[in-house]
């Protein structure tokens, strides 16, 4: 959590062997994050976090979710501009599933957003996909939409890609994995073929 992170402990636990933090940053907009999923950090403490890592050369993760209760496309465009802002390494970015027992389920279900004998049908394999949230106002068209041009704006910025470098250099196996990912990224090209959480 990036509110723990502070310099003198990542120093610690880089003489420990770390190389890598990730952190689940979610969404770019604080009222997201402290009003609805009650993550009680502010812009300055990600700002904080990334830049330490950044300085001792502790390779970065983000974890990025979409589709939160009363998010607006305002806070979707927050979300975007705050991966490019932070010097991070890696970002991932996942629309926000319903879990059956959680507080967005029953949530869900009272916006009528899925049925009651939703994950009955899924777990009987009459359906094969999980149920995402999708907030009012905005539509799924709409997140996919902004997640493909954060990743593009993140993944094909010089920045990125000459930082990626330097560290597939310095590490042959990160090396070797990009290779892989490059390959396989060709082959759905080619196939027409592709994942939803691909990067």
């Amino acid at each position: 959590r990036v509110e723990l992170v502070d310099e003198k402990l990542v120093r610690l636990m880089q003489k420990a062997g770390l190389v890598e933090l990730q952190f689940g940053v979610e969404s770019g907009s604080e009222r997201i994050r402290k009003d609805i999923i009650h993550k009680n950090f502010s812009t300055y403490h990600l700002e904080n976090a990334y830049k330490i890592c950044r300085k001792l050369g502790i390779h970065s993760n983000a974890f990025i979710m979409m589709g939160f209760p009363t998010e607006t496309k305002e806070d979707l465009l927050s979300t975007k501009r705050l991966c490019l802002k932070l010097p991070i390494d890696i970002i991932g970015i996942h629309f926000t599933t319903i879990m059956p027992g959680s507080v967005l389920y029953d949530m869900s279900l009272k916006e009528k957003k899925i049925s009651s004998d939703y994950w009955n049908k899924y777990a009987l394999g009459e359906t094969l996909n999980q149920p995402l949230y999708i907030p009012n106002g905005i539509s799924k068209k709409y997140m996919e939409k902004v997640r493909l041009s954060t990743y593009k704006s993140f993944y094909f910025n010089p920045r990125f890609i000459w930082n990626r470098f330097v560290f597939d250099i310095n590490h042959p196996q990160a090396l070797l994995d990009d290779f892989k990912v490059a390959v396989s990224l060709l082959q759905r090209g080619n196939t027409g073929r592709g994942g939803e959480h691909g990067q």
